[in-house]
């Protein structure tokens, strides 16, 4: 059987109001990563759901504060770049 490559960096580049940045994110820390409308609406936030076959799992999240946090300006005043899911099943806005 074939081995799965390892991850070992993840680079976001981004601009806001004419600059760019980039952040790096923790592979060892990120499960999935969310950056479209779409993917969070349709994808992330349904997996909060209590009927989802992983609600089992502790967490705090919920379908609408998903899509709370995806709408709402982070402190720099702009909306999050990506959501970041962690293998813990937690969510972040980040960027």
């Amino acid at each position: 059987m074939a081995n799965r490559p390892t991850i070992t960096k993840i680079s976001i580049t981004f601009e806001v109001d004419g600059k760019t940045y980039t952040k790096d994110i923790d592979p060892s820390e990120t499960e999935a990563l969310f950056f479209t409308d779409h993917s969070v609406k349709e994808i992330l936030a349904p997996f909060y759901h209590p009927s989802h076959p992983s609600a089992l799992r502790s967490t705090k999240s919920t379908p609408d504060g998903v899509i709370k946090d995806w709408t709402t300006p982070l402190t720099a005043g702009h909306l999050p770049v990506v959501m970041i899911k962690t293998p813990g099943c937690s969510e972040s806005p980040w960027g």
